[in-house]
């Protein structure tokens, strides 16, 4: 056995030890049930033991396990769904903006691009800087805001800063004072793998609408992910939406299995109620359900998402102005001004979804999937 293969197994090993000793621990179940149910899930369902501890799966009856659908079933449909041709659409976020506003779909405000590298090519025709007296200017321009400044090709909370504009000057968390070392931190970055060189957007920062700021105490904005499925008659079914609430102290709501403290929630398809959240509390290994919103407290039972007709509306109306990525999951942030779409995915994970909802979602993607609408072109006279 090569060094390499034995440290794999080592490493598989840990993950198997820490899944089982945290839900030992957590005192619901004997040793012996936790083992027997994490090995019917391993060797019957071919199911991973991260995915039996993150959705409580020792909590469930085995005879469920088959209805929960694995990332490597789902990803093979998902790349047939969005031909490599029109994946800049939602993995390059001028692109993406472009589009909504084609379309004349409701999404953040971009007010500047940024190239660290002068010799970056971008589709952007509106203010660009590509030196750190072209970013001076270009702040300048804008007056006194607060911006996200994130990566045109980032994604999962990678490269995001909040950026306060105050009489020309940059000020951030990080402690930039002045356009130049703003310019130096983002030429610093490192990119994403597999990701073009870096491109840095200016989005006028949006903030949650007041009746969601209970759930959303910190400085993050918070987003509803909702699926979209181009059927090919032409209807648009929605799926699986959840409530991203950013962790205290984060500017992003990305979940990341747990890790970034930030919480979901189910949300009701037809009424926009909440019941539940899911969220992994510091220091602790499992991800638990709550009643009430980890730091705020707010009840959860019976919370409405304001706007949630016309975030339903704004999200088919997306859908059908995407026809090339047929099968998109939306984050859709709900402000005083009404629902904005902030990205689509065409790769999205189950995960996210059965972990809260702490059911498979096999069949009724399955379902979906049979029906979904071959990829085409976008044409302004069929939106």
């Amino acid at each position: 056995m090569t060094f390499e293969r034995w440290r794999r197994r080592v490493e598989s090993a840990t993950v198997y030890w820490n899944t089982v000793s945290a839900i030992h621990a957590g005192g619901r179940h004997p040793l012996h049930r936790i083992l027997y149910r994490l090995a019917i899930y391993r060797f019957r369902d071919s199911g991973s033991p991260t995915m039996f501890g993150k959705a409580s799966l020792a909590d469930q009856d085995p005879s469920c396990y088959g209805a929960y659908i694995r990332g490597e079933e789902v990803r093979p449909r998902q790349e047939a769904l969005a031909p490599t041709e029109f994946r800049h659409l939602e993995e390059n976020k001028l692109a993406f903006a472009q589009r909504c506003a084609e379309a004349g779909l409701a999404c953040g405000e971009l007010l500047g691009v940024i190239a660290t590298d002068a010799s970056i090519p971008s589709p952007w025709t509106g203010p660009i800087a590509r030196t750190a007296p072209e970013l001076d200017a270009l702040l300048r321009s804008i007056g006194d805001a607060d911006v996200i400044v994130k990566l045109v090709f980032g994604g999962s909370g990678h490269g995001v800063f909040g950026v306060a504009i105050r009489g020309g000057v940059p000020l951030s968390e990080g402690g930039v004072g002045d356009a130049a070392a703003l310019f130096a931190l983002l030429a610093s970055c490192p990119k994403p793998p597999h990701q073009p060189p870096s491109l840095w957007l200016i989005q006028r920062r949006c903030i949650p609408h007041a009746d969601l700021l209970p759930l959303m105490p910190g400085p993050g904005l918070g987003t509803i992910r909702i699926h979209s499925f181009l059927l090919a008659d032409g209807r648009v079914e929605l799926r699986w939406p959840l409530l991203k609430m950013p962790g205290v102290g984060r500017i992003t709501d990305n979940f990341q299995g747990g890790t970034n403290l930030a919480s979901i929630a189910p949300v009701n398809l037809e009424g926009g109620t909440l019941q539940y959240c899911v969220h992994r509390p510091r220091n602790e290994s499992l991800i638990r359900r709550f009643d009430t919103h980890p730091a705020s407290g707010e009840t959860l039972s019976g919370f409405r998402v304001p706007e949630w007709e016309a975030l339903k509306q704004l999200a088919c109306a997306g859908a059908r102005a995407f026809p090339e990525l047929p099968m998109l999951s939306w984050d859709v942030a709900v402000t005083p001004a009404g629902p904005l779409l902030i990205e689509a995915n065409w790769e999205f994970g189950v995960g996210i979804i059965q972990i809260p909802l702490r059911t498979g979602i096999r069949s009724e993607f399955e379902r979906l999937f049979a029906s979904i609408a071959a990829p085409r072109p976008y044409r302004p006279d069929r939106h």
